[in-house]
């Protein structure tokens, strides 16, 4: 079996995949269900055998490892999300005022938006374009993340240790 270019160096190159993940608990049915679909299109893919032959044919999983791990960007103190997108779609709201919009309505928050756009090229071509606000809990998270990630990389905290540490780590809002 090939070994796949988006999967991280961190695997001994005697094991081209890590162990699939076995299932526990009170449905265990379910669990194993969840599992197998997290793998297929996470993980590894399918693997499927081509009617009336021997051949093994590996798929791709839909979103590969390359896609949604932000181990190394963490580490490297870079931007985990897409939150800029996030934040456009948000100004585009507001600029339109409501949910179901005329086609006027939508055109105008498009001129508005490329205005808004014009100017902060041109605030930025200046040299005035205002840093982007952080909140104090969102930096205090990045620096606690950023210390478990390269903790567990320098091999000071295992793979169980980090994970507990990563969840405990994890304020949700609702």
């Amino acid at each position: 079996m090939k070994k796949n270019p988006d999967w991280p160096e961190k695997y001994p190159e005697t094991q081209t995949r890590p162990k699939k993940p076995r299932s526990s608990g009170k449905n265990p049915a379910v669990v194993t269900l969840l599992l197998q679909y997290f793998d297929q299109t996470y993980v590894h893919g399918v693997e499927r055998r081509i009617a009336n032959t021997d051949i093994v044919r590996c798929i791709e999983p839909t979103f590969p490892p390359s896609v949604w791990n932000v181990h190394d960007i963490t580490v490297n103190a870079g931007d985990r999300t897409n939150n800029y997108c996030e934040a456009w779609n948000r100004r585009f709201e507001t600029l339109l005022g409501h949910k179901s919009p005329s086609v006027w309505t939508t055109l105008q928050a498009l001129g508005d938006d490329a205005a808004e756009a014009a100017t902060m090229l041109v605030r930025h071509s200046s040299g005035r374009l205002e840093p982007r606000r952080v909140r104090k809990s969102v930096k205090d998270f990045e620096r606690r993340l950023h210390h478990l990630c390269s903790e567990y990389r320098d091999g000071t905290r295992d793979l169980m240790s980090f994970l507990r540490a990563v969840g405990h780590s994890i304020r949700l809002i609702g």
